[in-house]
């Protein structure tokens, strides 16, 4: 089932579909969630070991952009969290390929 199916009629419907294959692309081989929130925004996320990424398509251009946040394993390293706009998504999937390169 496609994942944006169940959102066909929410207004960020159409953001949502021209950006889903930018993270694919940016995370190949996970798997995309997407719902609803209640400010009126879609959220897609892709998840993966001790990371995760978000992003966010609202009604106005400037509520949209993504978030990267890494949580490191007992001992590697530091947290991360980077944020971006969605004309940054090829910085996004750098900090994707890191993390799932490990």
């Amino acid at each position: 089932m496609d994942v944006l199916a169940p959102l066909a009629d929410h207004r960020c419907y159409a953001d949502a579909v021209a950006v889903l294959p930018a993270l694919l692309r940016c995370a190949p081989g996970h798997t995309v969630i997407a719902w609803a929130c209640s400010d009126g925004s879609i959220a897609l996320e892709v998840r993966g070991d001790g990371w995760r990424a978000l992003v966010t398509l609202g009604p106005e251009p400037e509520d949209s952009g993504w978030i990267w946040v890494f949580v490191a394993a007992c001992g590697g390293g530091a947290p991360q969290l980077e944020v971006g706009s969605l004309h940054e998504m090829d910085k996004l999937g750098m900090f994707l390929a890191k993390a799932i390169a490990g």
